[in-house]
C-alpha cells in the first residue's frame, strides 16, 4: 500500500516540478528552433529510380539544410541520389530548384545549390567540437512529407562507428558503403521517413549533425565536424578529394596486439595490392605516423588518415607479416564513381566503369558500360536472352561501347534486329534486340468487316433473375445501347436476350459474342426477349457491320515525355460517349515510372492539347513533339479529360541529359 502511495505521489509531484525546469527549457528550444528553422529545406526529388526497385523514376522526400548565404545546402546522399530534378521548399513556402554539386557517397552526404542570386537566411555548422552526451538536441525536418517538424531528445553517444555487431555499415548499393569515415551521433530525438538529410541542432542553434538514420527511438546523425569538411572541400574544389589505398581493416585487440591495424581484405587493382599488402598483415604506420585501432570505435581515425593525402601522394608503408616488420610504398588513387547516362531511344541507363571495377568484375583491361536501368517496353528490355541489371555492355550491333559517346554513336543506325553483346559473371555472351520506330502506322491487310448488333450487355445472374420472378431463365442483359441496329429494331435498355434464332443466348459471354460473329453483316435474325414488366416478346434485327476500330499499331511514342497516343475511334466513341463531342488523341500506353507517369497521366486519357496546341491527329503530335524536343521548355502542360472532367497536367522531362549531371 505504502509502495503505491508513493507511486501516486511520484505521478502528481512529476508535473510539478518538470513546470518550473520546462519554461526556460521551452525558450531555448523556440530560440534554437527560430535560428534554424528559416534554413530547413523540404526536399521534393524526382530519382531515376527507387533503389534497389529497378526501372523507371520515382518521387522521393526528403529534407536538408541551408548552411551558407548564397544557398549552399547540405542533405543526405540517399536523398539525393540518382537524382533527375531536385525542388527545395523553405519554410516560407518558397521554392527552388537546386542542383547537386557533388555527392559524397562515403560520409552519405550530398551539397546542393539552390538556384537563385538573392541572399538566403542559413545555420551555422559546429566546426570544431561534437556535443558531449546528455546534451539537448532538436532533429528538425519533413517526417512524411510533413514540413518544419521539431522533435527534443538527448545525445546517447558521441562515438557510434560501423561493425558488423553494432550500427553495421549503410549499404547504398551498387558497390557504395558509407560509414568508414563516420563516428555517428547517437541521439533519442524522434526519427521518422522523410527526415534524412535534417538538421540536428543544439540549444544554442547551431547544427551538430545531419540526421541518416532513425528507428525504434534510436537516431544516427553524422557529425557536424565531418559535414563541415565535405562542404568546405566541395565549395573549394568542386568534389571531395580523398587519397584512397584500397584496403580494409579491423582492430587488432583480437590479436592481443597493442598498436596497428589488422588488414582484412584488398581491393583487386588496388594501390594496395600494389603495394605488396595481404589480408592478415599488421599496418603499423602510415608515412611515420602510427596507426592505431584497438577497437571499432577507432578504425574511422585509419581511415581519415589516408583520406587526409592528396591522391597520387607516394606514402611508406610499415607493417608486420609473420612476425617479421617489412617496409612498402604505395601510391593512392582517388575512389571515383562515374556518373549515370540514359539513352531513352534504347530504355537504357548506364555509366561508364572505373579501372578497379572492372578488375573487380573480371574485366581485366576490357571496357564496356554497367546497365543500372531497363525501361520497360524498350529494345534492351525485349532482347532473346534477358539483359539484366549490373551487366556490362560491351557492344552494340558489333560496335563496342566502352563509352557512353560509343553507345551514342552506336544508337542512330539500329535497324530491326541487332546484336547485343553482354558480360556476366566472367562470361560473354550475345543476345539480339529489335529497334522500335516512334512512330508505327497501321499496316497489312484490313480487317474484314464482323457482324454487328450494337448493344452493351452482361449475363442476367440468378439473383436478378429471382428478383424479376424468372430463376429459371438464362440470357444476356442490355445495359448500353449506342445508335445501331439493335436502337433501330426497338431493343430498350434491361432487355434480356434470351435466345438468337432460336438458340439460347445462355451466360456465357464468348458463347454469346461466337454467336453472333458466326452471322454476316446484313443478316436478319429474330432475337427472343423478355422485358421487365412487359414479357416475353419477338424482334427482328438486321445485323450491321461493325464500327472501323484503329489497328493496335497505328501510335505515336514521344519517347521524351514517356507516353504513347494513338487515334479515337468509332469503338471507343461508342464504350465512352462522352469522347464524342470532343477531339483529341487516346493515351496508349504510359510506363510506369516515366515522366508522364509522374505527372499523373493515365492510358485512357483523351489529351486535347498540348502545351495549348489542339492535337488533330498523330501527325500533328509527331511534329509537336519534335519541336519540343528542339526548345527542350523546362514544362510541357497537358490539357487531358478522363471521364467527364478534364485535368491540367504538368511534365518536367529531362531531355536525355545527363544523369547527375542536370540536377
Amino acid at each position: 500500500m505504502r509502495r503505491i502511495a508513493l507511486l501516486l505521489l511520484a505521478l502528481f509531484l512529476t508535473p510539478v516540478c518538470g513546470r518550473a525546469e520546462e519554461l526556460p527549457l521551452q525558450a531555448r528550444i523556440r530560440q534554437a528552433r527560430g535560428r534554424v528553422l528559416p534554413a530547413l529545406v523540404n526536399l521534393e526529388v524526382v530519382q531515376r529510380r527507387s533503389p534497389g526497385l529497378g526501372s523507371g523514376r520515382t518521387i522521393a522526400a526528403g529534407s536538408g539544410v541551408i548552411v551558407s548565404p548564397d544557398g549552399y545546402v547540405l542533405t543526405n546522399y540517399h536523398v539525393a541520389r540518382e537524382a533527375v530534378r531536385i525542388q527545395a521548399t523553405t519554410n516560407d513556402g518558397k521554392t527552388y530548384r537546386a542542383r547537386v554539386v557533388s555527392h559524397d557517397y562515403p560520409t552519405d552526404l550530398s551539397v546542393l545549390k539552390l538556384e537563385t542570386d538573392q541572399p538566403l537566411a542559413y545555420a551555422e555548422l559546429e566546426r570544431s567540437k561534437s556535443p558531449e552526451v546528455g546534451t539537448y538536441v532538436l532533429a528538425m525536418g519533413n517526417p512524411l512529407r510533413l514540413s518544419s517538424s521539431v522533435t527534443l531528445g538527448v545525445v546517447s553517444n558521441t562515438d557510434r562507428v560501423a561493425s558488423a555487431n553494432d550500427l553495421g555499415e549503410v549499404d547504398l548499393g551498387e558497390g557504395k558503403v558509407a560509414g568508414l569515415y563516420t563516428r555517428w551521433l547517437q541521439h533519442d530525438a524522434l526519427i521518422l521517413p522523410g527526415n534524412s538529410g535534417g538538421p540536428l541542432v543544439d540549444l544554442e542553434g547551431k547544427i551538430v549533425g545531419i540526421n541518416e538514420l532513425g528507428g525504434r527511438g534510436v537516431g544516427f546523425a553524422i557529425p557536424s565536424t565531418l559535414a563541415a569538411q565535405v562542404f568546405d572541400q566541395v565549395r573549394l574544389e568542386g568534389r571531395v578529394v580523398r587519397g584512397y589505398l584500397g584496403l580494409r581493416v579491423m582492430p587488432v585487440k583480437p590479436l592481443g596486439l597493442p598498436t596497428g591495424v589488422l588488414v582484412s581484405h584488398i581491393e583487386p587493382g588496388s594501390p594496395a595490392e600494389s603495394a605488396g599488402l595481404e589480408p592478415g598483415d599488421v599496418l603499423l604506420d602510415l608515412d611515420g605516423q602510427e596507426v592505431k585501432a584497438l577497437h571499432q570505435r577507432d578504425l574511422p581515425d585509419f581511415y581519415q588518415l589516408v583520406a587526409a593525402h592528396r591522391p597520387t601522394t607516394l606514402v611508406e608503408l610499415r607493417y608486420r607479416r609473420n612476425g617479421q616488420t617489412q617496409t612498402t610504398t604505395a601510391r593512392l588513387a582517388e575512389l571515383t564513381f562515374e556518373p549515370e547516362r540514359e539513352l531513352s531511344q534504347l530504355g537504357l541507363t548506364v555509366r561508364e566503369l572505373t579501372r578497379r571495377e572492372r578488375l573487380s568484375l573480371g574485366l581485366g583491361q576490357r571496357r564496356g558500360l554497367l546497365v543500372t536501368e531497363l525501361r520497360q517496353g524498350y529494345p534492351l528490355a525485349e532482347t532473346t536472352r534477358a539483359v539484366h541489371l549490373g551487366d556490362v555492355l560491351m557492344a552494340l550491333d558489333l560496335k563496342p561501347t566502352p563509352t557512353y559517346h560509343d553507345l551514342v554513336e552506336a544508337a542512330p543506325g539500329l535497324k530491326g534486329e541487332f546484336v547485343v553483346t553482354v558480360f556476366r559473371d566472367g562470361l560473354t555472351f550475345n543476345t539480339v534486340a529489335r529497334s522500335r520506330p516512334q512512330s508505327l502506322q497501321a499496316q497489312g491487310l484490313p480487317e474484314l468487316p464482323k457482324a454487328w448488333l450494337g448493344v452493351g450487355f452482361e449475363p442476367l445472374t440468378a439473383d436478378v433473375a429471382r428478383a424479376l420472378g424468372q430463376p429459371e431463365m438464362r440470357g444476356m442483359m442490355v445495359t448500353r445501347l449506342p445508335k445501331g441496329p439493335a436502337v433501330e429494331a426497338g431493343l430498350l435498355e434491361t432487355d434480356i436476350i434470351v435466345a438468337i434464332d432460336g438458340q439460347k443466348a445462355g451466360s456465357d459471354i464468348e458463347v454469346f459474342q461466337s454467336m453472333l460473329a458466326s452471322r454476316e453483316p446484313g443478316t436478319q435474325v429474330a432475337l427472343e426477349l423478355y422485358r421487365p414488366g412487359t414479357g416475353r416478346l419477338d424482334k427482328l434485327v438486321k445485323l450491321g457491320s461493325s464500327p472501323e476500330k484503329v489497328a493496335s499499331n497505328a501510335l505515336y511514342r514521344s519517347l521524351n515525355l514517356d507516353f504513347s497516343l494513338r487515334p479515337v475511334d468509332e469503338l471507343d466513341r461508342i464504350d465512352h460517349p462522352t469522347l464524342a463531342d470532343h477531339s483529341g488523341l487516346l493515351v496508349a500506353d504510359v510506363p510506369r515510372g516515366g515522366w508522364a507517369d509522374l505527372a499523373g497521366l493515365r492510358e485512357g486519357d483523351l489529351v486535347e492539347k498540348v502545351d495549348n496546341r489542339p492535337l488533330a491527329d498523330l501527325t500533328s503530335f509527331e511534329d509537336l513533339d519534335r519541336l519540343l524536343r528542339q526548345q527542350r521548355p523546362e514544362r510541357v502542360t497537358l490539357l487531358v479529360r478522363r471521364g467527364a472532367r478534364t485535368h491540367i497536367l504538368f511534365l518536367e522531362p529531362a531531355w536525355d541529359a545527363p544523369k547527375g549531371d542536370n540536377v
